[in-house]
C-alpha cells in the first residue's frame, strides 16, 4: 500500500493523533495529577506571595506618602505658628518703639523748654559737644553728653551744687583732663589737637589759690604776662594797669604769702586775665572770701567782660562756675545749671525766672536783746537766693 506524500499539515494531525492516547494515559495517571495539582498550588501560593508582596509594597508607599503628609503639614503648622508669633513680636516692638520714641519726644520737648535758643548775632566763644568723663574705676560719669555753647562778650554762670561736675567740665575745658568722649572747641579750636595753640588765649582761675609765696603781687603780673609772651615793656604797662583795676596799687610790693585771703583771691583772680585772654575760666572764685572781697570780684569781672580795657577787643568769654544762686542772677549773662553731670537747663536769668519762678523777698522782724526800750524792733529785708527750685531733681 502506497501512502500519500506527507505535508506540514498532515503531520500536525498525525503528531495530534498521536499524542491523543498519551493524554488521555495521563489523566488516567494519578501521580500525575497529584504533581499537577502541586504545580497549581505552587503557582496560586506564588501568586498570593506576589499580591501580599504588591499589597505590601503599596501599603509602605501609602503610609510613606501619608507621613510625608503629615510632616508637611506640621511643618506647614509650624511655619505659620512661628510667623504669627514673630508678627506678634514685631508688632510688640513696634508698639514699643512707638511708646519709646513718644516718651522720648515728651522728654525732649519737656527738656527743651528749659533750654533758651541760642541768641541770633552772638560768637561762640566755647563749643562743648556731647562731652563725657568717666574717671577710672568708676561706672557714673562724672560729665554725661553735655551739649553747651559759651558766647563771647558774656559771662556764663556754671551754676551747681558741689560734686555737681562743674570743675570736671572746666577742667575738661581748659586741657587738664581728657574727654572720654566728645570734644569741646574753643574759638573754633579743637582741644584735642589744637591745645597749645589754645592755650596762648586761655585763662584759668582754679578752685584754690596757686600763688608764689616769695613773689610780690607785681611780679606775680609780670611772669604771667611774659609767659603768655608779652614784651617786658607790654608786660609793665598791663601790670600798672591791672593793680589800678583791682584796687590794689598799694599792695605790688607785697609778697603773696603776707596778702589776706580775700585780697591772694583777687589776685588769683586778675592773673587769669593776664595777657589779653579771650577765654577765662573761673573755678568758684568767690569761694572762701569775704563779702567785700566778693563784692570786689563781682566788680572787677563785670569790668573785664567786655575786655576793651586791656585791649581785647569785642569782649571775653567768662565761664564762672558757683554753687551760689544770688553770685549766679547777678553775674550771669547766662546761666547754665547741672546737676549729677547732666545740663537741666540754660538760658539768661528772665528765661529761668519765668520757667522756675522769679524769686520772693523775705521780711524778717525780730525783737532786740539788751536795749532799754522793749518795745524797739528791727526790720531786715533781704532777697532769697533760692531762684530755681525747680531745676535741680531730687
Amino acid at each position: 500500500m502506497v501512502l500519500p506524500p506527507t505535508t506540514p499539515q498532515s503531520i500536525s494531525d498525525l503528531q495530534l493523533l498521536t499524542a491523543l492516547p498519551e493524554a488521555e494515559a495521563s489523566l488516567l495517571d494519578p501521580r500525575i495529577q497529584v504533581e499537577e495539582n502541586e504545580e497549581n498550588k505552587n503557582e496560586i501560593a506564588k501568586e498570593d506571595e506576589q499580591n501580599n508582596a504588591f499589597e505590601k509594597a503599596t501599603q509602605k508607599t501609602e503610609n510613606k506618602e501619608k507621613h510625608a503628609r503629615d510632616a508637611a503639614a506640621c511643618k506647614h503648622i509650624e511655619k505659620r505658628v512661628k510667623e504669627e508669633a514673630r508678627e506678634r513680636e514685631e508688632k510688640q516692638r513696634r508698639d514699643e518703639e512707638e511708646k519709646e520714641r513718644k516718651d522720648k519726644d515728651e522728654v525732649t520737648n519737656k527738656a527743651n523748654s528749659f533750654f533758651e535758643p541760642e541768641p541770633p548775632g552772638m560768637i561762640a566763644g566755647v563749643r562743648v559737644q556731647e562731652l563725657v568723663k568717666v574717671f577710672p574705676n568708676t561706672y557714673k560719669p562724672a560729665v554725661d553728653r553735655m551739649n553747651i555753647t559759651f558766647y563771647e562778650g558774656q559771662i556764663t554762670a556754671f551754676l551747681g551744687h558741689n560734686g555737681a561736675g562743674k570743675t570736671t567740665t572746666l577742667s575738661i575745658i581748659t586741657g587738664l583732663y581728657p574727654p572720654t568722649h566728645g570734644t569741646v572747641f574753643v574759638r573754633g579750636r579743637d582741644i584735642q589737637t589744637h591745645m597749645d595753640t589754645i592755650r596762648q588765649s586761655l585763662g584759668m582761675c582754679p578752685q584754690h589759690n596757686i600763688l608764689f609765696q616769695h613773689l610780690t603781687v607785681a611780679e606775680h603780673i609780670l611772669f604771667y604776662a611774659q609767659l603768655k609772651g608779652k614784651s617786658k615793656e607790654q608786660a609793665e604797662k598791663e601790670m600798672e594797669d591791672m593793680l589800678g583795676d583791682v584796687g590794689i596799687p598799694q599792695k605790688r610790693d607785697e609778697e603773696a604769702q603776707y596778702l589776706s585771703g580775700g585780697m591772694q583771691r583777687k589776685l588769683s583772680v586778675a592773673l587769669a586775665f593776664v595777657g589779653e585772654a579771650k577765654v577765662v575760666v573761673l573755678d568758684e572764685p568767690t569761694s572762701g572770701v569775704d563779702p567785700y572781697s566778693r563784692r570786689s570780684i563781682w566788680d572787677l569781672l563785670l569790668k573785664y567782660r567786655q575786655g576793651n580795657e586791656l585791649g581785647v577787643g569785642d569782649g571775653r568769654t567768662i565761664i564762672l562756675s558757683t554753687h551760689h544762686m544770688d553770685e549766679a542772677d547777678l553775674l550771669g549773662d547766662r546761666i547754665a545749671i547741672i546737676s549729677q553731670g547732666k545740663l537741666y537747663c540754660s538760658g539768661s536769668p528772665v528765661f529761668l525766672k519765668n520757667c522756675f519762678g522769679t524769686g520772693f523777698y523775705l521780711t524778717m522782724v525780730r525783737r532786740m536783746r539788751n536795749i532799754k526800750d522793749p518795745g524797739r524792733k528791727e526790720t531786715v529785708s533781704a532777697h532769697d537766693s533760692y531762684l530755681y527750685p525747680a531745676a535741680f531733681p531730687l
